[in-house]
């Protein structure tokens, strides 16, 4: 009986032993393979994320250079031809009219000479002659020599859709003796920031979907989902992912910032991304991605971004502030510290390092950066240098810090 007892507990432990044996390697094994399919997700967001606002800039770039080459062509082609006195003849005016019918782009197209009459076609169900007329005195006021102009998006009020002028002059030898002005559709821009939803951009953000809208120099939408806020030309400046573009302008091709947006008193985590698109070197359009999220996802990106090229500053600005808004006081403090080493005039990092060490209760350290700032703001109205950042406006952190995860995001 005692020799059968044995046997079966045997048994036993040799079983226990061949499962450990078989399944531990297993259970290793998909641990590992879940952490990194997590983790290639996560990776595949961010490049989504960029990719995005990329994309849709090109998109508009290509439409821009489209239309650029159209206007660009006709005006060497009147140089070929000696001027424009071929517009002289009767039909003329036809012809142009036809030109607009092959290309429901082009709303209105015009052969300026220096003397003599314009010579215009327009679509009148989508413009007014008087609006023609403006648009062409408009653009011709800056033109000086043989560049290009592009003017910025704006609202065709008979219509209610956005317009885009451009202009190229016609030469004879170094004098400008007439020019080529097109309006031009921005419908298409429209086109590549709507969504395949009926939702409002409120909703797709409730609804944790992105919203892309585009901006041009001021700030002010020119393409929106809600096609109304780009018809008023609204001002889109209170998001700070539109004055995070607005200061790195076409030195940063894309981005991705955090931010808070303020909504019926309270305070929600946005993940923002911005690309530029280059109408011109003087007609730059910021196309811009919002969407809410984690600051913990921001950081996750940022630390990602910084991995390919350490010398980033606005990344290590936007991931101070990332980490600031998380309450993680001291992490934030290195970010704030290598983004002012290595780009001394940011003033947005000395004002976060200056409310962070007076709420860490370090007066001496707080005092030190005010008066970096003060310097700082000092010499830029010396310079005349008009600054996007608002110094007087103290930075947002909350009350309590988030809980910190065990690793340190940063090394």
């Amino acid at each position: 009986m005692f020799e059968r007892f044995r046997r079966i507990r045997l048994l036993y432990v040799v079983l226990a032993v061949l499962l450990l044996v078989g399944l531990l390697p297993l259970v290793v094994a998909g641990t590992l393979v879940s952490r990194r399919s997590a983790d290639e997700l996560r990776a595949i967001e961010g490049r989504y994320q960029a990719q995005l606002v990329q994309g849709k800039a090109r998109q508009i770039e290509l439409y821009g250079q489209r239309y650029r080459d159209v206007v660009t062509g006709l005006a060497r082609a009147f140089e070929i031809a000696g001027g424009i006195h071929s517009l002289t003849d009767a039909g003329s005016d036809q012809r142009l009219q036809r030109t607009l019918q092959d290309d429901p782009n082009l709303i209105a197209l015009a052969i300026c000479p220096v003397k003599g009459e314009i010579h215009r076609a327009f679509q009148p169900d989508l413009i007014r002659k008087e609006e023609v007329d403006q648009r062409i005195t408009d653009v011709l006021a800056r033109m000086s020599s043989r560049e290009v102009i592009v003017g910025r998006p704006q609202i065709i009020r008979s219509a209610q859709e956005m317009g885009l002028t451009i202009a190229a002059p016609v030469m004879d030898g170094d004098q400008i003796v007439a020019a080529v002005v097109a309006v031009v559709s921005f419908q298409e821009a429209f086109k590549t920031v709507q969504s395949s939803s009926t939702k409002s951009s409120r909703e797709m953000l409730e609804a944790g979907l992105p919203v892309v809208f585009v901006v041009d120099q001021n700030g002010k939408a020119v393409a929106h989902p809600d096609a109304a806020v780009a018809f008023a030309e609204r001002p889109m400046t209170d998001l700070k992912v539109v004055e995070d573009w607005l200061e790195s302008g076409s030195q940063i091709q894309t981005a991705l910032a955090p931010f808070t947006l303020e909504r019926e008193g309270k305070s929600i985590s946005m993940l923002g991304s911005y690309a530029t698109a280059e109408l011109d070197h003087n007609a730059l359009l910021g196309v811009i991605a919002i969407h809410q999220g984690k600051f913990e996802d921001a950081i996750e990106h940022l630390l990602r971004a910084l991995a390919l090229t350490h010398f980033y500053p606005r990344a290590h600005f936007n991931l101070g502030v990332a980490l600031a808004r998380l309450g993680w006081w001291d992490r934030a403090i290195k970010a704030f510290e290598v983004c002012s080493q290595m780009y001394p005039r940011m003033i947005g990092a000395y004002r976060y390092l200056s409310v962070i060490h007076q709420r860490l209760g370090h007066p001496t350290e707080a005092l030190l950066y005010r008066n970096r700032l003060r310097d700082l703001l000092a010499q830029a109205k010396e310079a005349g240098i008009k600054l996007n950042t608002d110094a007087s406006t103290a930075p947002e952190l909350p009350e309590h810090p988030a809980p910190e995860p065990a690793a340190e995001p940063l090394t």
